[in-house]
C-alpha cells in the first residue's frame, strides 16, 4: 500500500512516483557527569570512562581539570558506565548503570545525572603491633600498648621500667621485638618482669656504728649473693653484724633485707 502522497496530486491521491519519506531520527540526550574527589569535594581529574551498550563500546571520555565527564549525545536506552583508568591513590569506582530516559532525563545508579561520581582516596596498608608487659608469676598485665604501623621492617621495641619489676625476658611464643611485619597483619610483643626486692648492703665502721658505705640493689626473687666485703683505705674487715641478713641465699618478692659489713680502724 502506498504510504506517501505526491505534491502533484491531490492530498488525498496516493502515487509512486515520490520517493518515501523517512522516519524521523530517534532523540538524543546529553550524558554527561561530574567526577569529585569524595573525601574533599574537589574535581578529579584523569579519570577515563566508556560507556556501553549491550556490551560494546558506545562511547569514551576522561575528566577534564573541572572533573567533567563529557560522554556526548546518546538515544534513550540503558548502558554501562564503566571505569577504565582510575587516579593514583583512589579506589576505582564500580561499574555503574546509565540510564537514559525518554523526555531526556538521565539517571547513574537512579540518581540523577546532577548527583556527582565519587571516588574515595585508597585507605594505607596499615598493620598493628600489640606490646605488653606482663608479671611472669602472675600472668598480670603491668602495661599494653597498641601501635598502627606501616608494612616493612618494625621495632626495636624496648622493655620498660616499672617501680618493684625487673625485666626477665621475652615470653615464650612473643613475636620478635624487631622485624618484618606484612600489610593487615597483627603481632604481639609479650616481655615479662619479675617482681623485684630489694638487699641493702651496708659497709660499718664497728667502734662507732658510722655507715663507711651503702649501696641498695633490686634483684629478681630467688637466689642472690654472695656479696663480699670490700677494700676500705684504714680499716679491715672483721666479720658480720649480728643482726645482717646472709651475703648469699634466697629473696621473695617484695622482700627487703640489709647485709651489714664490719669494719674496724687500722692502729
Amino acid at each position: 500500500m502506498c504510504n506517501h502522497f505526491c505534491c502533484c496530486c491531490p492530498p488525498s491521491c496516493c502515487c509512486c512516483c515520490c520517493p518515501p519519506v523517512p522516519p524521523p531520527p530517534p532523540p538524543v540526550f546529553h550524558v554527561a557527569f561530574t567526577k569529585l574527589n569524595a573525601e574533599t569535594g574537589m574535581p578529579l581529574p584523569g579519570v577515563t570512562f566508556q560507556l556501553l551498550e549491550n556490551g560494546f563500546s558506545v562511547g569514551k571520555a576522561t575528566t577534564g581539570i573541572d572533573g567533567l565527564l563529557d560522554l556526548g549525545f546518546f538515544t534513550p536506552g540503558t548502558y554501562s558506565l564503566i571505569e577504565t583508568a582510575t587516579p593514583p591513590g583512589f579506589d576505582p569506582f564500580p561499574p555503574a548503570v546509565v540510564v537514559v530516559g525518554k523526555g531526556g532525563a538521565v539517571t547513574i545508579n537512579g540518581l540523577p545525572n546532577s548527583s556527582p561520581i565519587l571516588n574515595t582516596p585508597t585507605a594505607p596498608e596499615i598493620a598493628t603491633i600489640i606490646v605488653n608487659h606482663m608479671d611472669s608469676m602472675t600472668g598480670a598485665l603491668l602495661q599494653t600498648d597498641t601501635f598502627t604501623v606501616s608494612p616493612g621492617i618494625y621495632g626495636p621495641f624496648m622493655p620498660l621500667n616499672f617501680p618493684g619489676y625487673t625485666f626477665i625476658d621475652l615470653a615464650p611464643g612473643s613475636a620478635p621485638a624487631f622485624g618484618f611485619i606484612k600489610a593487615g597483619q597483627t603481632i604481639t610483643i609479650t616481655f615479662l618482669y619479675q617482681e623485684t626486692a630489694t638487699i641493702n648492703v651496708n659497709h660499718v665502721n664497728n667502734a662507732t656504728g658510722a655507715i663507711l658505705e651503702a649501696d641498695t640493689f633490686l634483684v629478681s626473687s630467688g637466689a642472690y649473693g654472695p656479696y663480699l666485703p670490700i677494700t676500705i683505705p684504714g680499716f679491715t674487715f672483721i666479720g658480720l653484724a649480728q643482726d645482717s641478713a646472709p651475703p648469699s641465699g634466697t629473696i621473695a618478692a617484695g622482700q627487703t633485707l640489709t647485709i651489714t659489713f664490719l669494719y674496724t680502724p687500722l692502729v
